[in-house]
C-alpha cells in the first residue's frame, strides 16, 4: 500500500464539466430545428379519430447509465398509427463516443436496437446526426445526445417498456426516456389534428420556434407537450405568443392545456422556447407535440406524502385534475393504496370543471417503518367515462422513517416539535439561539430514504445555522445529505453509507450566488457513494479529517473557490481522489491518498 501526501496551496484546474448539460462545443452543423418534417426531423402529423399518447420518465426519476422504464398501458381496441421511443445520453466528453443499446418489450415479445454514436468532435461525425425512419440520433453540446427508435410495429395494447444500456460510455447517464404514439379508434375518439415535431438544437441566449402548420379545429381547447434537455434556466415557453410556462422545465415532458382563444384560424400555430434571458447555453429543444382537442380525462397530477413517521397517523394529499375540455358534473371517488393495500377511506369529489384541479386528503395513514409505493387512483369505481381509462393512477415511492426535509427555518421548528413529541426515534432536533442541531440518528433510528435524499436543507437565510452530528445516513436513492442556497452549516462525526448519488451534495452547477458558503464537513465516514463521496459547488467551505472510500467516480469533486480540503483520507475511489474544476484560491493540503 502506497501512501502519498500532497500539498497544493492554490488549485486552478480547468477540466471537462460534469454537468448533465454543458456548454456547446465547436462542432459541425446538422442540428435540425424541432419540426414535423424538416430535414432530419422524421416527425409526423395528420388527422384522424384518435389521440396522442405521451408517457415516460424525466430527470427526477432517472439518472443512471442503465435504465428500465415501464410505460402506462396502451388502451385496448386502438390502432397504433405511429410510435417512437426517445432517450437521452449524457456522453460527458465531446471526444468520446459509444454504443447505446435499447430493448423494447410489449406484453409478449422483445426487440433490440443498437446504435453506435461517434464523438461530437470526432472525424466520424461530419453532420453530428444520423437518422432515418427506423432510428437515429442527434448530437451536440459537450456530449448531449437525443436518440429515437421507430416502434410502430412493436407497441401493443397493455404494457410496454424499454431498457436503455449506456454503460460503455465515458459517462452515459440517461435522464429522459419517453414514448410517443398516435392512436386511432373511430368509435372511442373524436376527430383531431395532430403534430409530433422532433429535432435538436444547442440553444444559446436566443429563441427557437417550432410550427404546427395545417388545418386546425377552432373553438375548443388544445393539448401541448414540450421538452427541452436543459439545466432549467430560461425565460419561458410560449404558444402563439402566449406564455404557457415560466422557465423551460428541467425534469420532464410538460403537458399544457391551450385555451381555445389562443388557437388561431390561420393554419399556422407555433410554440417558442425563449432562452434570451439566460447566460446558460445548456438548453436543447427536442420535442413539441400539439393536438387540437382535449378529452374528458382524469389524472392524479401530484401526491404529497410529506415525511411520515413510523407508527404515527399522518395525512397524505393528492391533486386530481380534469385534463378535458368537458366539465365533469357527476361525483367520483378517489382511493389511496400503500404497497397495493387500501389505506384510509375513499374521498369523494362532487364535480370537476374542464382544466381544473382539486386536492383530496387521506387522514389517519399509520404505517411501520419502511419503503412504500403510495398509489392514488381517481375514479376508482369507474363512474366517469373518459378518453383514456388507463391513466387514472399515479404512484410515488416514499419512506416512512426519519427523513429530514428543511426548506425554510419554520421547517426546523416543526422538526423540533416532532422531536419533543417523540416521533423521531432516538434522533433529536433541537435549537439554541439561531442554531439548529440534528443529532443521534443512528442504529434503528438511522436515516434511510428509498425515494430521495436522507437530509435535505435549502433556502435558509444567512442567520440560520445548523449542525448535523452523529448521524448515520444510508441506502438513500439520491444523496445522503443535500444542501443548497444556505450559509453556515456543519456536518460532523456522521456516516454516509451506500447512497445512490453522493454521500454529501453541496450546491448545484453552474456556480452562482445561491450556492452554499461556509459549510464545514469534518470527521465523517463516507463510503460506497454511487457517484462522488463529496460533491461541493460552493465558496469558503472546509472539508477536513473525513474518510472517503469506494465512491464510483471521485472521492471529492470541487467546483468552487476559497475552500480548504485538508487531512482527509481518500481511498479506493473509481476515478480521481480529488477533482477540481474551474476553481481557484483553494487550499488542498495534507490529504492521504490510498
Amino acid at each position: 500500500m502506497n501512501t502519498r501526501y500532497i500539498a497544493i496551496p492554490i488549485v486552478m484546474i480547468a477540466v471537462l464539466a460534469l454537468a448533465a448539460l454543458s456548454t456547446p462545443a465547436m462542432a459541425a452543423p446538422c442540428k435540425p430545428a424541432v419540426s414535423t418534417s424538416g430535414a432530419g426531423s422524421y416527425g409526423t402529423n395528420g388527422s384522424l379519430n384518435g389521440t396522442v399518447y405521451v408517457d415516460g420518465d424525466g430527470e427526477s426519476e432517472l439518472g443512471d447509465d442503465y435504465e428500465l422504464v415501464n410505460f402506462e398501458d396502451i388502451p385496448d381496441g386502438v390502432t397504433i398509427k405511429w410510435a417512437r421511443v426517445y432517450w437521452h445520453i449524457w456522453g460527458g466528453n465531446p471526444d468520446s463516443g459509444g454504443w447505446t443499446n435499447a430493448t423494447f418489450c410489449n406484453a409478449t415479445q422483445c426487440w433490440t436496437d443498437n446504435q453506435s454514436i461517434p464523438a461530437v468532435n470526432g472525424a466520424g461525425s461530419p453532420n453530428n446526426c444520423q437518422n432515418d425512419e427506423t432510428d437515429g440520433f442527434y448530437m451536440g453540446g459537450s456530449g448531449t445526445h437525443w436518440v429515437y427508435w421507430n416502434v410502430t410495429d412493436k407497441v401493443s395494447a397493455g404494457s410496454n417498456n424499454i431498457t436503455v444500456d449506456n454503460t460503455n460510455w465515458w459517462d452515459g447517464r440517461c435522464m429522459w426516456v419517453y414514448m410517443v404514439a398516435v392512436l386511432e379508434n373511430t368509435t372511442k375518439y373524436s376527430e383531431m389534428h395532430y403534430w409530433v415535431n422532433q429535432g435538436y438544437e444547442d440553444l444559446g441566449a436566443t429563441t427557437s420556434t417550432t410550427w404546427f402548420n395545417g388545418p386546425v379545429t377552432t373553438g375548443r381547447n388544445g393539448t401541448l407537450w414540450h421538452l427541452a434537455l436543459t439545466a432549467g434556466q430560461s425565460e419561458g415557453v410560449y404558444f402563439n405568443n402566449h406564455k404557457v410556462h415560466n422557465g423551460i422545465p428541467r425534469t420532464t415532458v410538460t403537458k399544457e392545456i391551450i385555451p381555445s382563444g389562443w388557437i388561431e384560424n390561420d393554419n399556422t400555430q407555433n410554440m417558442m422556447w425563449d432562452n434570451t434571458e439566460s447566460t446558460d447555453p445548456s438548453v436543447h429543444p427536442v420535442m413539441g407535440i400539439f393536438m387540437d382537442k382535449v378529452e374528458q380525462d382524469l389524472t392524479v397530477t401530484e401526491i404529497d406524502v410529506g415525511t411520515p413517521r413510523p407508527n404515527h397517523a399522518s395525512t397524505i394529499k393528492a391533486t386530481v385534475k380534469n385534463w378535458g375540455s368537458v366539465d365533469i358534473d357527476n361525483q367520483f371517488n378517489v382511493s389511496l393504496y400503500a404497497n397495493d393495500v387500501l389505506k384510509s377511506t375513499k374521498q369523494t369529489v362532487a364535480s370537476l370543471n374542464a382544466g381544473s384541479s382539486t386536492e383530496v386528503s387521506f387522514t389517519g395513514v399509520n404505517l411501520p417503518k419502511g419503503c412504500y409505493d403510495f398509489k392514488v387512483i381517481a375514479d376508482i369505481d369507474g363512474d366517469i367515462p373518459e378518453s383514456n381509462e388507463n391513466n387514472n393512477a399515479t404512484t410515488v415511492k416514499a419512506h416512512v422513517g426519519y427523513v429530514i426535509v428543511v426548506e425554510s427555518y419554520s421547517d426546523f421548528d416543526d422538526l423540533v416539535t416532532e422531536s419533543n413529541n417523540g416521533l423521531l426515534g432516538a434522533g433529536s432536533v433541537s435549537h439554541s439561539g439561531n442554531t439548529y442541531y440534528i443529532q443521534n440518528f443512528t442504529g434503528t433510528s438511522a436515516i434511510v430514504n428509498c425515494a430521495g435524499n436522507g437530509i435535505t436543507i435549502k433556502n435558509l437565510n444567512a442567520t440560520t445555522k445548523f449542525v448535523i452530528n452523529n448521524c448515520t445516513i444510508e441506502n438513500c436513492a439520491h444523496s445522503g445529505v443535500y444542501l443548497h442556497n444556505l450559509s453556515n452549516g456543519t456536518i460532523n462525526g456522521s456516516k454516509m453509507l451506500n447512497n445512490s448519488y453522493y454521500g454529501i451534495k453541496v450546491g448545484e452547477v453552474p456556480l452562482g450566488s445561491d450556492d452554499p458558503d461556509h459549510v464545514n464537513i469534518t470527521n465523517n465516514t463516507i463510503n460506497g457513494s454511487k457517484i462522488d463521496g463529496i460533491d461541493l459547488i460552493g465558496l469558503n467551505c472546509t472539508v477536513k479529517k473525513n474518510t472517503i472510500s469506494n465512491s464510483t467516480t471521485y472521492g471529492i469533486y470541487l467546483f468552487g473557490n476559497y475552500t480548504n480540503i485538508t487531512y482527509n483520507t481518500i481511498r479506493d475511489n473509481g476515478n480521481y481522489g480529488i477533482k477540481a474544476y474551474n476553481s481557484y484560491n483553494n487550499n488542498i493540503d495534507h490529504n492521504n491518498f490510498i
